[in-house]
C-alpha cells in the first residue's frame, strides 16, 4: 500500500469518527442548529520554534495560543498561555524571550529565561517573525497586515518606531552581522498590468537607506528568510507562478514551482533563484529555512510543508553550479546530486530552527517538533502535548494544505489561495476558454456566495472544490475528504481591517464613507449589500475591453463580487488592473458602473474608500450569514428584499471563541424610516463556527419603495441593513 492511499485511509477514519461524533452533539442541540465549531484551540499547532543558550526549545503554539519551554532532554519546563495566537519567538543571550501574538492589537509578550511574564509591548497588525539586531539591542517585529515593521528598545521593552519600511503583508526577516535588516513581503504589490509581478524584498540599512529587490517574475509567498552562515547571501523561500501559462497541465512545474533565491548581501541584489523540485518531483510550499553545519561543510535546510519533507542543499556545491548557470529557475534537475529530501515523520514542517549540526522542525498539523541530525540521521520527535482527534475542519484544512494529493506533489490548494484568499495573480483556466486570464478569487464565504468564478462558470462552490482538485491540481481525491475540505473553506473568517481603530471599531472617515455608501444617492449598496457585499448578480459593467485584452474569447458579464475583506485581495477588476480600491471608484469608473461616485469631492472618494477597505469582521461575536426570502412568485432571494416578497429565516454563524447564544431581532422600515414589521428570536447556544437558523416570516409590502430597509440586529455582532430597490 503506498504513503499516499495510507494517508487517505487515514483521513478517512479521523473524518468518519469526526462526523459521527458531530452528528451527536446536533441531535442534542436542536435541529435548527448545523454545522460544527473550529475550536482550533484544541490543536497543537507548533508555528515558530527557537533553542535556547543551554540546548533548550522555546515553541510559540498558535492552536493553543501559548508558549513552551523546553530543555534540551525535549521536557517540559513551563507553558504560557497568551489572548491570541502565538506567531514567531526569538531568545536573547542573556535568556529574555519575546513571542509575537495577536491580531489587529498585536502584541510582543517578554517573558524572562524561566518563562515568566515580564510585559506586553504593543505592535501591529499580526505581528510575525521577532528578529533581533547583532547587538540584540533592537528587536524588528514584521506586522503582517499593518504592511510595516515595528522597532523595540530591548532595554526598555519599548516600541520606538514602525517607519522604517512599510511593505505588502512583510512576513519574514533576517539581519545581516552589519546591521542590515532584510524584509520578505507574502504577496506582489504591483498592478498586473506591470512587467514583473512579484513579492518585494526590502534592505534597511542602518543609516535608513531602503533598497528594493526585484525578485523573479511570479514570485509569491516568501516565507520565511535566514542569513548564509558566511554572510554572502539572505535565502528566501518562495514559490514561482508561471502566471503566463494557460493552466493546462502540471508537467515539470507547468502551473507553479517551488523556489529559493539568493540574495547578495553585498551589493543588495537578487543573485539567483534555484528550484527546489525536481522533474516529476515537485516540493509544494517551501516554508521554513535555515543554514546548518555537517561535519566541515554546509546545507541549506528547507522545510517543504505541502509534501511533508525536509530538503538539504550542500551549500558549496550550490554556489559553484551557480557561478556556471545562466537561468537555474528554469532547471527542474539543477539541484539534482547536491541535494538529497527526508520524509518527516508527521504532517506539516513549517518552522524550523538549528544549532550546531542539529535541526528543529515543527510540524503544525501533528503538533510536534521533530529533532534530527544534519545528515538525516539521528531523527526523533519531541512532544508538546496529547493532540486530539482531528474533527472535520481540522481534517479539511489538511487537505487544503497535502500536496501529496497533488499530481506529482506540485501544488496545495494554499498555493493559489494563500490562507483562502488569493495570490494577486492572473491565471488562465479552461472553464470559460482561451485567453481570459482572471484574477485569483478569494474563497472566503465562497460556499454562500454563488455563483463561483469570476464569469459565474460554476453554480457553486462544491462544484468549483471538486473541478479545482481536477483541472488544477489534478487529482482524484475521496469525497469524504472533500466533504472536510468543503466544511474547511466554510469555517473561514475575515480577518478585521487594519483599517480599522485599534479596538476594531470605524474610523471616523470610515463611518463617513459608510453612509454615502449606503446612499442612495451613491448607490454602492445596490449591488454590494450586507451581509457579503454583493447581490450575488451577473452584469456587464463596461470593464471588459476586448480590444485590449486581446482575448480569444472575451466574457464580459461578470460576477460580483464580495467586498468582504477587499483591502486584503488587491490588485482589483477582474484583470487585476486597479491597484487600489480608489483606482476602481476614480480611474476605473467609467459612466459611474461601479457607484454613482462622479459627484464625489476628492475627500469623499477618499472616505467612501477607508470604508470599503473596513469591511470585514469588526470583532463580532456573531454574524448574520443568511438572509432568505422569496418573491412574489416564490422564488427564492439570499440576502435582498424586494416588494412583495416574504422574509424567511435568517441564519447565525457564531465567530468568537467558546459557547453562547444570542439574541436576534429583524425589523422591517419603509423608505421613511418607519417601523413596519419587527419579529424577534434566539439562536440557542452555539460553539465557534456553528450556525443555527431563525425563523423571520415578515412580508415586504407591495407599496415600499426605494430605501425601504431590513434592519438585523444580533447580540454581539454589527447591524446588518438590507436595502430594498423595487425597481
Amino acid at each position: 500500500m503506498s504513503e499516499k492511499t495510507k494517508r487517505i485511509l487515514m483521513y478517512i477514519a479521523v473524518l468518519t469518527l469526526a462526523v459521527a461524533t458531530v452528528t451527536v452533539v446536533l441531535v442534542l442541540s436542536g435541529c435548527r442548529q448545523k454545522g460544527n465549531g473550529n475550536l482550533s484551540e484544541q490543536y497543537i499547532s507548533p508555528s515558530a520554534v527557537a533553542v535556547t543558550r543551554d540546548g533548550g526549545l522555546v515553541v510559540a503554539d498558535a492552536g493553543k495560543n501559548c508558549v513552551y519551554l523546553l530543555d534540551k532532554s525535549g521536557n517540559m519546563i513551563a507553558t504560557a498561555e497568551l489572548s491570541g495566537p502565538a506567531s514567531g519567538v526569538c531568545v536573547k543571550k542573556d535568556g529574555k524571550i519575546y513571542v509575537t501574538y495577536g491580531g489587529l492589537d498585536g502584541k510582543v509578550a517578554v517573558f524572562d529565561s524561566s518563562l515568566n511574564k515580564k510585559t506586553d509591548i504593543a505592535v501591529g497588525h499580526t505581528p510575525v517573525d521577532p528578529t533581533l539586531s547583532p547587538d540584540e539591542s533592537i528587536l524588528y517585529v514584521a506586522n503582517r497586515f499593518s504592511g510595516n515593521i515595528s522597532v523595540i528598545n530591548t532595554a526598555a521593552d519599548a516600541s520606538t518606531d514602525t517607519s522604517v519600511c512599510s511593505m505588502r503583508e512583510p512576513v519574514a526577516l533576517a539581519v545581516t552581522d552589519d546591521g542590515t535588516l532584510y524584509v520578505g513581503a507574502y504577496l506582489p504589490d504591483q498592478s498586473m498590468t506591470d512587467s514583473t509581478v512579484a513579492c518585494t524584498v526590502k534592505a534597511v540599512s542602518p543609516d535608513g537607506t531602503v533598497t528594493d529587490i526585484q525578485m523573479t517574475n511570479g514570485t509569491t509567498a516568501i516565507r520565511d528568510l535566514c542569513v548564509s552562515h558566511d554572510g554572502q547571501y539572505v535565502i528566501a523561500t518562495h514559490i514561482i507562478g508561471r502566471y503566463g501559462y494557460p493552466t493546462t497541465q502540471l508537467d515539470r512545474g507547468w502551473i507553479n514551482t517551488n523556489a529559493i533565491s539568493l540574495i547578495s548581501t553585498s551589493d543588495k541584489k537578487l543573485y539567483k533563484s534555484v528550484l527546489l523540485d525536481a522533474v516529476d518531483n515537485g516540493a509544494a510550499n517551501p516554508y521554513g529555512v535555515t543554514t546548518v553545519k555537517n561535519g566541515s561543510d554546509f546545507y541549506i535546510a528547507v522545510a517543504i510543508a505541502g509534501t511533508n519533507q525536509l530538503e538539504l542543499i550542500h551549500y558549496n556545491y550550490l554556489l559553484m553550479k551557480l557561478a556556471a548557470s545562466t537561468s537555474p529557475e528554469d532547471e527542474l534537475t539543477f539541484l539534482d546530486g547536491i541535494r538529497y529530501r527526508i520524509n518527516m515523520p508527521g504532517i506539516g514542517p513549517r518552522a524550523i530552527a538549528s544549532k550546531l549540526n542539529t535541526l528543529y522542525v515543527c510540524q503544525y498539523f501533528s503538533g510536534n517538533i521533530v529533532k534530527i541530525n544534519s545528515d538525516g540521521t539521528g531523527r526523533s520527535e519531541i512532544s508538546l502535548g496529547k493532540q486530539p482527534e482531528n474533527n472535520v475542519i481540522r481534517t479539511g484544512e489538511i487537505v487544503w494544505n497535502d500536496g501529496t494529493l497533488c499530481y506529482q506533489g506540485w501544488q496545495t490548494c494554499e498555493s493559489c489561495h494563500p490562507s483562502g484568499r488569493a495570490d494577486a495573480l492572473n491565471w488562465d483556466n479552461l472553464n470559460d476558454g482561451l485567453g481570459n486570464s482572471k484574477q485569483t478569487k478569494s474563497l472566503l464565504y465562497c460556499y454562500f456566495t454563488p455563483p463561483e468564478m469570476i464569469t459565474g462558470i460554476r453554480a457553486s462552490a462544491e462544484i468549483a472544490t471538486r473541478a479545482g482538485m481536477k483541472y488544477i491540481e489534478f487529482a482524484s481525491v475521496d469525497e469524504e475528504l472533500l466533504l472536510a475540505l468543503d466544511e474547511y473553506i466554510k469555517s473561514m473568517q475575515p480577518e478585521k481591517s487594519p483599517y480599522l481603530n485599534r479596538d476594531g471599531s470605524l474610523t471616523d472617515a470610515a463611518k463617513r464613507g459608510k453612509e454615502l455608501f449606503e446612499s442612495e444617492e451613491v448607490g454602492c449598496a445596490v449591488c454590494h449589500p450586507a451581509p457579503y457585499y454583493t447581490n450575488l448578480q451577473m452584469y456587464d459593467v463596461g470593464s471588459v475591453d476586448p480590444a485590449a485584452d486581446g482575448a480569444s474569447q472575451v466574457v464580459s458579464v461578470l460576477d460580483t463580487p464580495s467586498l468582504l475583506e477587499i483591502w486584503r485581495t488587491a490588485p482589483y477588476l477582474y484583470n487585476g488592473k486597479a491597484k487600489t480600491v480608489y483606482d476602481v471608484i476614480k480611474t476605473y469608473n467609467q459612466n459611474d458602473t461601479h457607484g454613482h461616485t462622479s459627484q464625489l469631492s476628492e475627500n469623499q472618494l477618499r472616505d467612501l474608500e477607508t470604508y470599503v477597505l473596513s469591511i470585514g469582521n469588526a470583532g463580532e461575536a456573531f454574524v448574520v450569514q443568511n438572509v432568505k426570502s422569496t418573491d412574489a412568485l416564490g422564488n427564492e432571494l439570499l440576502s435582498k428584499i424586494l416588494p412583495g416578497a416574504t422574509v424567511k429565516t435568517v441564519e447565525i454563524r457564531r465567530l468568537a471563541s467558546g459557547k453562547a447564544s444570542a439574541a436576534v431581532t429583524v425589523e422591517l422600515f419603509d423608505e421613511n424610516g418607519v417601523s413596519l414589521a419587527k419579529t424577534s428570536g434566539k439562536t440557542g447556544e452555539l460553539s465557534p463556527n456553528e450556525t443555527a437558523t431563525v425563523d423571520v416570516n415578515i412580508s415586504v409590502p407591495d407599496s415600499v419603495k426605494n430605501g425601504a430597509y431590513l434592519k438585523i440586529t444580533v447580540d454581539g455582532a454589527s447591524d446588518v441593513k438590507l436595502i430594498c430597490h423595487a425597481d
